[in-house]
């Protein structure tokens, strides 16, 4: 009798361990499917995305086409790297935002505008949550120190374009990772042109200057005259004429190239065509030793970088220095949240990327995390 007992007990366990493992394999494999089913919608997305009007509206915040080939019962969210947002707001103080406006056109770029949204705001009741802020000719850095930091620990950029008072500033040098300098010396260029470090050449190489009737150049003016077909460049007697879109120009030795134009409204953008864009010397005995971005080698800097910290020493009206503060407040924006992730469910995350041309080479990834929702 004991000996079926203990039969019937082997018996009724080896049923309990078979109904425990069918109950976790059927687990495993419905989480399995779950997973299996979100990536390929994350892969229908992205092959969505890969028209290139489609990748376009998306940096545009624009999700009515993902809300058509995504199931209903699955959320996502959706990060960026590698490509600025189209609208860039940027706060500015009273005195500057007049300045700033006139300075922070729209940028075309690789068949989209990039827009600059300059807001007011007064820092002394803390920063906004803009995309960046730049400081003209700013002396508040010590007593708004904490504000500074405070915004840039929490992911905001700062622009300080600064003359020579930041030389004896202790708080203006530590936000901007600035080293005081006392020698100067040209050619003014960018220092390097490697994108994996540091973007801002890419950046201003790819939108170019913005212009209308007179390109300032240098500090001189240049006539730029339009015709149905192509365009004149002109100054005193110097002539550059029958410039079609597309062709290539060289003035005091630097290459440039008519990236468009327009005859009806008399606008044109014109490019840098080569790397190693000279400037003149706006160099203001900063930063020797530092993070330069641009200035010549073994001197002082003309522009710094403290991470998302950037300094540009102060400068006369012309068109490469507007183009370099747009680059400058643009490179420190093409890492962003497109699409916010809200859910305490469980995720899954599919990438791609995404290349884009030609005014300059743009290679961009799009992170999609999607989970199920009901």
């Amino acid at each position: 009798m004991k000996g079926f007992v203990y039969l019937l007990e082997i018996a009724v366990a080896s049923i309990l361990i078979v109904v425990i493992l069918s109950a976790f394999f059927a687990i495993r494999v419905k989480q399995n499917w779950n997973n299996a089913d979100l990536v390929a919608v994350g892969n229908n997305i992205i092959d969505y995305l890969n028209n290139d009007d489609n990748f376009l509206k998306v940096l545009e915040t624009d999700f009515t086409g993902i809300e058509k080939v995504k199931p209903a019962n699955v959320g996502y969210g959706i990060r960026v790297l590698g490509s600025p947002k189209t609208n860039i707001t940027v706060g500015c103080t009273e005195l500057s935002c007049g300045y700033l406006q006139s300075i922070l056109t729209p940028a075309y770029v690789n068949g989209r505008y990039i827009v600059f949204d300059v807001q007011n705001y007064h820092i002394e009741n803390g920063i906004p949550d803009f995309d960046a802020i730049v400081l003209v000719n700013y002396t508040g850095y010590t007593a708004e120190k904490e504000n500074i930091k405070n915004y840039l620990d929490n992911g905001g950029v700062v622009l300080g374009i600064n003359a020579t008072y930041s030389n004896d500033n202790a708080d203006f040098n530590e936000i901007f990772g600035l080293q005081p300098s006392g020698s100067v010396s040209n050619p003014n260029k960018f220092v390097t042109y490697d994108p994996s470090l540091e973007d801002v050449e890419k950046y201003f190489m790819g939108i170019g200057f913005d212009v209308n009737s007179i390109w300032y150049l240098w500090g001189d003016a240049w006539n730029v005259i339009y015709r149905n077909s192509y365009i004149n460049i002109t100054r005193g007697t110097e002539v550059l004429s029958f410039l079609n879109t597309g062709e290539e120009f060289v003035i005091n030795g630097n290459t440039f190239k008519v990236k468009s134009f327009d005859y009806n409204s008399g606008e044109a953008i014109i490019q840098a065509a080569r790397t190693g864009f000279i400037f003149e010397d706006f160099s203001d005995l900063n930063d020797v030793e530092g993070n330069k971005i641009l200035g010549p080698s073994g001197s002082a800097a003309s522009m710094a970088s403290n991470k998302n910290a950037i300094w540009i020493s102060d400068f006369e009206p012309s068109d490469e220095y507007k183009s370099l503060l747009k680059a400058a407040i643009i490179s420190r924006n093409d890492e962003w949240i497109a699409k916010g992730v809200y859910t305490t469910r469980e995720t899954t995350t599919v990438s791609s990327f995404f290349s884009q041309c030609c005014d300059m080479t743009e290679v961009s990834e799009l992170e999609i995390t999607l989970w199920y929702v009901l």
